[in-house]
């Protein structure tokens, strides 16, 4: 009886250990294939569903990145219950990643 005691008690720990170190994980989803984990190269950030920005103007990583997706997405459940949308967007030779919501008009410029 103790032998199942103690063979059950570490397979709780081992399942504790392996769900804190999904959490300690700094994966970032890409949010455009919402398949992929974002990488980032220097101060490229990429997926490899082909979407590329270059941050080294806005000296940005990715847990930089995790927290602007978190806070737009945050502001935007606050007043609309659809899903956003997310792509990137050209202009003037500079891309963003941009937010936008075709319910409720909303747009946030993530990177």
């Amino acid at each position: 009886m103790l032998q199942e005691y103690e063979k059950m008690l570490a397979f709780d720990e081992q399942a504790l250990c392996a769900t804190i170190d999904s959490l300690l994980v700094d994966d970032v989803i890409c949010p455009v294939c919402k398949k992929n984990s974002l990488l980032q190269n220097k101060s490229v950030i990429f997926c490899k569903c082909g979407i590329r920005i270059e941050t080294e103007q806005d000296c940005l990583n990715l847990k930089n990145v995790r927290h602007l997706l978190e806070q737009g997405v945050t502001e935007h459940t606050q007043n609309c219950d659809s899903d956003p949308l997310f792509n990137v967007v050209s202009q003037l030779g500079v891309d963003n990643l941009m937010m936008t919501c075709e319910m409720c008009d909303f747009m946030y410029i993530v990177i």
